[in-house]
């Protein structure tokens, strides 16, 4: 199968970077200035809407502590902000932060790891061609302040999209409902915490919870044991 919806995903995230660059100067910068605290929100209602469809919250939970510990032991983020640091000039250190949350919300939201795995599983993109007009947005509005840098984040994300995608096709068709709908929620509880980083509420380090994505299987199976 051909994954049409990764690719619509990507291009419209370096589509969207591109035209914000372009446009910014022509826009009002009250404009430019209300766009990213709405993808806020919009990153908290869609996180809440995929925690909502977990199967088991015990395995939620444990995932993403467990997750975190990981995380942390292994300071992703740390490691991650280093990286971003070779960047120099291209990201200035003030827009960092805003850069890796960015990074994590575009590759690793719970709309597009289910997305991903439903089209994978079923052939159905429709869930990646509604992240892309989102995405679009997000990345148009976030232009100003990141440049090209935003539509670069296409790359990684089309790279996981379409690893999940082919994965799913290929060995996700048989695991439970359940198991899936907790991997769901682990995804949504980190796109909620990008929506409160993007907001500036609390500053978290979600890269380092990203390792629950892939505990929540083997607890998932674990706790149905007992």
């Amino acid at each position: 199968m051909i994954p049409f919806g990764v690719f619509a995903n990507g291009g419209a995230i370096a589509v969207g970077g591109l035209f914000g660059i372009l446009m910014a100067r022509y826009l009002p910068k009250s404009l430019l200035k209300a766009l990213p605290p709405v993808l806020g929100l919009c990153a908290l209602s869609i996180g809440l809407v995929n925690i909502i469809k977990l199967d088991n919250l015990l395995v939620v939970i444990l995932s993403l502590i467990l997750g975190s510990i990981v995380g942390e032991l292994g300071r992703l983020e740390e490691r991650a902000a280093k990286l971003v640091a070779k960047l120099g000039p291209l990201c200035k250190e003030e827009n960092r932060s805003l850069f890796l949350s960015l990074v994590v919300l575009f590759c690793a939201s719970g709309t597009g790891i289910f997305g991903s795995l439903q089209a994978g599983m079923t052939g159905d993109h429709s869930i990646l061609y509604a992240k892309a007009i989102l995405d679009f947005f997000t990345s148009f509005s976030f232009a100003l302040t990141l440049g090209i840098l935003i539509s670069a984040i296409a790359l990684p994300q089309m790279f996981f999209q379409a690893l999940l995608f082919y994965i799913a096709g290929a060995f996700l068709s048989t695991l439970p409902v359940g198991m899936i709908a907790n991997f769901q929620a682990v995804g949504g509880l980190i796109t909620f915490a990008i929506g409160l980083r993007i907001l500036q509420i609390k500053e978290l380090s979600v890269l380092n919870f990203t390792p629950a994505l892939l505990l929540v299987f083997p607890l998932t199976r674990l706790l149905e044991l007992f």
